[in-house]
């Protein structure tokens, strides 16, 4: 996830690519550089990214299923700081990660926000319900998400 994570906030928009070096990933992502190397062929192999190795600095490609349009922006300075700072290990910090990419993902575009609650986000994360509230206060001790409570939905 993190990897996924890193370099989504390097990609040049137009391109869909990003030139990092395992040494920059490591920085980016937090992760020791076994990790990042597992990080990534996890993504080659789910067909999420392509990489072209013919140089020293890697160049990554972030792939598109066929007929998805949809595309996520991702405030990549908050992101870079704030991504090597959450834990690597334990339930709860991965499925922050994944809540993370479900809010920017179903995020329109237009908006800075999005209302969903507790069990639509079970139903895209596939975590228990009661890992939810700690994930979000992960997300939101590291500033990547505000959280405004609303009385219409639960």
């Amino acid at each position: 996830m993190k990897c996924l994570i890193a370099l989504s906030s390097s990609i040049d928009f137009w391109t869909r690519q990003a030139k990092l070096s395992l040494s920059d990933l490591e920085k980016l992502t937090g992760l020791s550089r076994p990790m990042v190397i597992r990080g990534l062929g996890r993504l080659v192999e789910a067909g999420i990214v392509l990489v072209d190795k013919t140089n020293h600095v890697h160049v990554y490609e972030l792939t598109e299923k066929t007929g998805d349009s949809y595309w996520a922006k991702i405030p990549f300075d908050r992101v870079r700081k704030h991504l090597p700072e959450i834990s690597n290990r334990g339930e709860v910090y991965l499925t922050a990660l994944k809540i993370y990419l479900v809010l920017v993902s179903i995020r329109p575009n237009e908006s800075d926000s999005v209302a969903i609650g507790y069990e639509k986000i079970r139903d895209y994360v596939g975590c228990q319900r009661s890992k939810i509230r700690p994930a979000l206060d992960v997300l939101y001790s590291h500033t990547l998400i505000r959280i405004a409570h609303s009385d219409e939905s639960k």
